[in-house]
């Protein structure tokens, strides 16, 4: 994913840039691991939603922070040529490495 702006995923802050993302099980839930240069820099719990139609492009969608009202956080990474998502509840992430 590449992130033009910075924006939090549970309490970790990602700068502008370049991440590689993955995750662990089938869904709907599944742990999400958010890698820069090869290291770890996040983890997140999130759910693996299937949309009707695939993706145009890959895509991160912010929504802003909670606990930080001018900041942004993750709320959703399409996949593009993917019918995969990963949605994000704040509540529900884990804290960064």
């Amino acid at each position: 994913m590449q992130l033009i702006d910075p924006a939090e995923i549970g309490s970790t802050q990602l700068k502008p840039g370049t991440y590689l993302v993955e995750w662990n099980g089938t869904g709907p839930t599944v742990q999400v691991s958010i890698m820069q240069h090869k290291n770890i820099v996040a983890t997140a719990t999130g759910e693996l939603k299937t949309n009707d139609k695939e993706a145009s492009q890959n895509a991160v969608v912010l929504e802003p922070a909670v606990n930080n009202s001018s900041g942004k956080q993750i709320a959703e990474i399409d996949f593009g040529n993917r019918k995969e998502a990963l949605v994000f509840d704040s509540s529900h992430m884990n804290h960064g490495q």
